[in-house]
């Protein structure tokens, strides 16, 4: 399994960190654009929730590795208390076999056990560090959303642009129309004039 490298910093202080970044990435990328307003909107609800869940997951697997910490100590404990124990009993009389016997199926017990909580921990310090592969999954995604909205700002702009050119060439073109509009009237009516002028004459 991938592991992330351990840092001095806690991971619900990366938590707390992130959602920051990412309510400060949603403000600053927050325009006019009813639509990018929208989608930004989306996915910082849809971050907060994605965040909350982990954080959650990690008050819990911490909760379990410092129960499991202490019941592991709690057994190490016993099992050298019960070696101890065992030694005692082996200058004792054979009559007291029967004794030590139950003692040893007890040992075996909590050998067991020791075992059994070692792998519970080992899990949990597992799904830590799926946690650790998460928070760094979310953050390489909210940097990749970062540049998608710089490039749709980008594309707005030059949408912007393209329409303003548009309309200043569909004036241009409406003002030439008139103009020519104007030139074929004023022909017509000197061509007008000039066949009733002659019209006239005969």
């Amino acid at each position: 399994m991938f592991r992330l490298p351990f840092t001095n910093t806690p991971v619900f202080n990366l938590i707390t960190d992130i959602r920051a970044n990412i309510k400060f990435l949603a403000d600053s990328a927050r325009g006019d654009n009813t639509l990018l307003k929208d989608e930004i909107d989306n996915f910082q609800a849809q971050a907060e929730l994605g965040l909350t869940k982990i954080q959650n997951g990690c008050y819990t697997f911490e909760n379990e590795v410092t129960q499991l910490r202490q019941e592991v100590i709690n057994l190490r404990d016993i099992n050298l208390n019960q070696q101890e124990l065992t030694n005692e009993l082996g200058t004792i009389n054979e009559t007291f076999k029967e004794q030590i016997d139950d003692l040893t199926d007890k040992n075996e017990t909590i050998q067991f056990e020791i075992i059994e909580k070692t792998r519970l921990y080992e899990q949990v310090q597992d799904r830590l560090d799926e946690c650790r592969e998460e928070n760094y999954q979310l953050r390489e995604s909210l940097e990749g959303a970062h540049e998608n909205i710089i490039e749709s700002e980008f594309a707005y702009d030059k949408l912007k642009q393209k329409l303003r050119i548009l309309g200043l060439t569909h004036v241009a073109w409406r003002a030439r129309n008139l103009r020519q509009a104007q030139i074929l009237d004023i022909e017509f009516n000197t061509a007008r004039t000039a066949w009733r002028n002659q019209r006239n004459r005969n």
